[in-house]
C-alpha cells in the first residue's frame, strides 16, 4: 500500500518537479557563469556524426572514465559538459538516494512524502 502511494505521489509530482529541476539547472548555470573558464588551447573538429573526442589529459584531470555519463548544458553560445551525478527527483540532493519506480529519491524526501500522505507523523 505504501509503495503504491509513494509511486503515485512521485508520478503526480513529476511535472512540478521538472519545473523545479529546470529552475535548479538555470540557477546552477548562473552560479557557474561567475567562474572564469580556463582556455586549454585544444581545438577538436566534429566528425560526420557530430562527435568529438575529449583528450585523455582532460578526462584524467576531471575524473571522467570511459562510458561515464555527461550532462550537457547550453548557456548563450557555449556548450557546457558536466559529469553526471544522480540526484533526488524532488530536491536535487545528491546523497543518501534510493531508486524507486525508476526514479531516485532521498530518504529525507521519502520521509516528507510519508508525512504528507499521513502515514507517519
Amino acid at each position: 500500500m505504501l509503495t503504491k502511494i509513494i509511486c503515485r505521489v512521485i508520478l503526480l509530482a513529476e511535472s512540478e518537479t521538472l519545473i523545479h529541476k529546470n529552475a535548479q539547472i538555470i540557477h546552477g548555470i548562473i552560479e557557474r557563469s561567475s567562474i572564469t573558464m580556463k582556455n586549454t588551447g585544444i581545438v577538436r573538429k566534429l566528425d560526420e556524426l557530430g562527435r568529438i573526442t575529449l583528450p585523455i589529459e582532460l578526462r584524467r584531470n576531471l575524473g571522467i572514465e570511459d562510458r561515464d555519463p555527461l550532462e550537457i548544458y547550453v548557456q548563450d553560445e557555449q556548450i557546457i559538459l558536466q559529469k553526471y551525478e544522480p540526484a533526488d527527483l524532488f530536491t536535487g540532493e545528491k546523497g543518501d538516494l534510493v531508486e524507486y519506480c525508476g526514479k531516485r529519491v532521498s530518504k529525507d524526501t521519502i520521509r516528507e512524502l510519508a508525512k504528507l500522505a499521513g502515514i507517519i507523523e
